[in-house]
């Protein structure tokens, strides 16, 4: 089978980072693609505020995406935490860290702009990423098809070609830090558009984040308990489930940058 990660740097959207670092996503079907498996268990959710307020108390960052361009939310505040411009970056794990390479004293929310046609007020699986932009054209979804079919039903072949793939990751980004004398990170999200535990993928007993310590992972999750079990701790840097996974939770809907209120209701 062809890759199942994506270079990031191929990706209109994703390349932004392509200057600073080397990134890439996995793409698996989400909710209701093709009749798979539901792989995003919060794909029924309309609402999940009271979720989100309560992981910002508990000292995770949450993804919320605004009406408007940034200038519009940046720099003021909901749930009484500052919002600050996610849509510059889309390398999640450097949210935590001030302009000058120390850690926030705070936690933050990530200020995310909506574009194009969003269903503000729809169950998640009814505004899924999966059905704007390139998403939507037919060789991207088979090629999620076979991606997914693969994880469900090869698991254990599928997690060795992810291997394979990081390690890969992992070597393109030392080469161009020894070509541009500077340090280049590897990223790797590999909830791009699914929602999984990726901490139970293991080879040998241990987890991708611990068979590869150089890459930074990170994701995007709706499921609470499940961001807050990986971001256990109040302070970034100490206690974390896994010192290389950040997870973000992403709060439903498109919020109003003024009013701080849910559109569509």
């Amino acid at each position: 089978m062809k890759n199942l990660l994506t270079k990031m740097s191929g990706n209109n959207k994703l390349n932004k980072d392509a200057e600073i670092a080397e990134s890439v996503i996995l793409q698996l079907a989400p909710y209701d693609e093709s009749g798979l498996k539901n792989l995003c268990p919060k794909a029924n959710q309309v609402c999940n505020k009271t979720e989100a307020s309560q992981m910002l108390k508990s000292g995770v960052n949450v993804a919320v995406i605004f009406n408007g361009d940034p200038d519009t939310f940046v720099g003021s505040h909901m749930f009484g935490k500052e919002i600050v411009n996610g849509v510059k970056t889309d390398l999640r794990p450097n949210d935590c860290y001030l302009p000058d390479g120390t850690y926030r004293e705070d936690n933050i929310i990530v200020g995310l702009s909506v574009k194009g046609n969003y269903d503000a007020s729809a169950p998640c699986h009814k505004s899924c990423l999966a059905k704007t932009g390139m998403n939507v054209f037919n060789q991207s979804q088979l090629a999620r098809f076979n991606r997914t079919k693969f994880y469900l039903k090869q698991r254990e072949l599928f997690l060795l070609q992810i291997d394979r793939e990081l390690k890969n990751l992992s070597k393109r980004a030392s080469k161009r830090s020894i070509k541009e004398n500077r340090h280049i990170q590897a990223y790797a999200r590999l909830n791009g558009l699914a929602d999984q535990r990726i901490d139970k993928w293991k080879i040998d007993t241990k987890t991708l984040f611990e068979r590869h310590p150089n890459i930074q992972f990170y994701d995007y999750t709706k499921m609470s308990w499940y961001a807050l079990a990986m971001m256990s701790n109040d302070k970034f840097n100490d206690g974390l489930a896994f010192p290389n996974y950040h997870v973000t939770f992403s709060m439903q809907g498109v919020w109003d940058a003024k009013t701080k209120e849910r559109l569509g209701q």
